[in-house]
């Protein structure tokens, strides 16, 4: 069956993290695309409930600012993956990534507002009209919020395909976004490998 952007694994473990890997890998002689345009965009924010089940025909029907909302989230998600991949590499990040996220974070942190529920305070993001914007100023947040966390140190990328993942594993030792695919993968390789290098 044809993976599409309703169906593509979601081994990221955080929204930001399964919206960087809308790709199909990020090593470039692999590299597919799931993010086709605007509707598939709107089918990931579906999928993650950053829209309801109400909202999202009145998203799809908005026909203003939809090449532009699309163009906006690839340039965010090379952002992204930039961001974290030098992080996991350098444990730090470099002033030009950062000043860059930090731009589409004021954009975001604009419209974040309070609100008093029966539970109590709680963030909310006024999108009166803007529904749209609201899936990528959603990402946007979980981007600021993981680099806060502590599962900030817990990141990775796949060896196989370079997807972003979360490892919860008790030692921290995954190595692969899924030890089924990619996992089998690299061991295949490996032992291609070994037993190419015991003929000669």
């Amino acid at each position: 069956m044809e993976k599409t952007i309703e169906t593509i694994a979601l081994h990221g473990g955080i929204l930001c993290l399964d919206f960087v890997n809308t790709v199909y890998a990020w090593i470039p002689e692999r590299k597919g695309e799931f993010l086709y345009g605007f509707d598939d965009l709107v089918r990931f924010a579906k999928r993650h409930t950053i829209i309801s089940e109400e909202e999202q025909p009145l998203v799809l029907e908005r026909e203003k600012g939809r090449q532009a909302i699309y163009d906006k989230a690839v340039v965010l998600r090379d952002l992204i993956y930039e961001l974290f991949s030098q992080y996991i590499t350098e444990r730090k990040v470099s002033e030009s990534v950062l000043g860059k996220f930090n731009h589409f974070l004021t954009e975001a942190r604009t419209h974040l507002r309070l609100e008093y529920t029966e539970t109590g305070f709680q963030q909310i993001l006024a999108v009166q009209n803007k529904e749209n914007e609201k899936i990528l100023w959603t990402i946007i947040l979980s981007v600021a919020d993981t680099l806060i966390s502590d599962k900030l140190s817990r990141i990775k990328r796949c060896g196989s395909c370079g997807w972003l993942f979360l490892d919860t594993s008790k030692n921290s030792s995954r190595r692969w976004c899924d030890m089924q695919v990619c996992g089998s993968q690299i061991k295949a390789k490996n032992y291609y490998h070994r037993m190419k290098d015991k003929q000669m």
